[in-house]
């Protein structure tokens, strides 16, 4: 909260925990879409568990990538640059590789060879 990319956001009056919540949840739902898209066959069961993981990937690659974009600001305004910035940079590309691996495997359950194997599943 110290650097002067994020005093805005403090001033605004986010503290560290306000700012922790918001990635606490999408990380929360993450794990919840993990485990059920492990445990419920997503052909039969809605919401489908892939389009759950698209979206939080997409929302974490949006705080990762306005993170990045923060720090690259704060080092071309006079701050020295950040070590941090390609991790984050990296993290952000993770994430949208991420969320268009989850949308595939969505779209793959509704093809016609996902809906003969989720018809498959249901047979045994």
């Amino acid at each position: 909260m110290e650097r002067a990319s994020l005093e805005p956001l403090a001033e605004h009056g986010f503290s560290e925990g306000n700012m922790a919540f918001f990635p606490g949840a999408v990380g929360v739902l993450r794990v919840t879409a993990f485990w059920l898209n492990g445990h419920i066959d997503n052909g039969i069961t809605k919401p489908n568990g892939a389009n759950v993981r698209a979206v939080c990937s997409a929302l974490g690659a949006l705080v990762m990538g306005q993170l990045t974009l923060a720090l690259v600001v704060d080092a071309f305004t006079g701050e020295a640059p950040s070590f941090v910035i390609p991790v984050f940079g990296t993290l952000t590309n993770f994430e949208a590789i991420s969320c268009y691996v989850a949308r595939l495997d969505a779209v793959d359950r509704r093809s016609r060879l996902g809906r003969a194997l989720a018809a498959l599943e249901r047979m045994k």
